[in-house]
């Protein structure tokens, strides 16, 4: 089955991804959804 792998990213200003201090924002949250909601949709013509 074929696989997609992405990254939503945080911006320069915060510690990379496996940091220790790494705090994932929050704010991404909305973002991440509607592209999820997005991809499923196109997957199943809607």
């Amino acid at each position: 089955m074929p696989t997609v792998l992405f990254g939503l990213g945080a911006g320069e200003k915060l510690p990379q991804l496996h940091a220790p201090t790494y705090d994932f924002p929050d704010a991404l949250i909305p973002t991440g959804v509607a592209l999820f909601e997005g991809i499923v949709r196109r997957m199943h013509g809607n």
